[in-house]
């Protein structure tokens, strides 16, 4: 049961040229079978539309190919999937001051706490514990990668006192690893509707939102 995590934004201070919102994503799916199957319809989905192999699909990158985003979430939406996303409107006075660290902590907070209730589920009848491995997409900030790694192993089981809900929690390249390429092209989805008030992408994946009314 893999989770997948992305940053959209960054934490600087918009009066310093720092964008208003700062996102964490997450996507979680049952089975490693799962991502699995997903990067190979990925992988099928670039031979189809006639790009390179290693062609990665990036929200930024597919404003002027529709279609790509389009077959890109439909591919998504064949099988079992959730997300969720951690927002910071940094127009806010309290989020305009703080720092990075504190942006970073909130929103690895929101995230596994929103996430808790999946992973109990996923644990419960099981005959070991969960154990939920964590992907994050390498930006490389150890900072942030400790923090993830903090808010996230605080999670303890509730039918096995003392266990740890969630494993091993690391970094890997986006550019490799389609399951990372979901979660950013989920994270660009919330932001048109955040930024533009566009709902066309987030539309598509509102059912699979562990919290859709936030956005909608």
């Amino acid at each position: 049961m893999p989770t997948f995590i992305d940053e959209s934004g960054d934490t600087g201070a918009i009066c310093d040229g720092g964008k208003p919102y700062f996102r964490l994503a997450s996507v979680w799916v049952p089975t490693h079978e799962d991502a699995e199957s997903f990067r190979d319809r990925v992988r099928n989905l670039r031979r189809e539309l006639g790009l390179r192999p290693d062609y990665e699909f990036k929200f930024s990158k597919t404003h002027v190919y529709p279609n790509r985003r389009l077959r890109f979430f439909g591919a998504a939406l064949t099988q079992e999937f959730r997300f969720t996303v951690s927002l910071i409107d940094k127009t806010d006075p309290y989020w305009s001051c703080a720092e990075g660290s504190e942006v970073h902590w909130a929103c690895a907070t929101e995230l596994a706490a929103l996430l808790r209730p999946v992973y109990e589920q996923a644990e419960a009848g099981r005959d070991l514990p969960l154990r939920e491995p964590v992907v994050v997409d390498d930006n490389r900030d150890k900072a942030f990668l400790a923090t993830i790694k903090q808010q996230f192993h605080a999670l303890k089981s509730s039918s096995r006192p003392g266990s740890s809900l969630v494993g091993k929690v690391a970094f890997r390249k986006s550019a490799p690893d389609e399951m990372l390429q979901l979660v950013d092209m989920v994270c660009g989805a919330v932001g048109t509707v955040i930024d533009d008030g566009d709902m066309t992408w987030y539309g598509m994946i509102a059912g699979r939102d562990l919290e859709p009314m936030r956005f909608s």
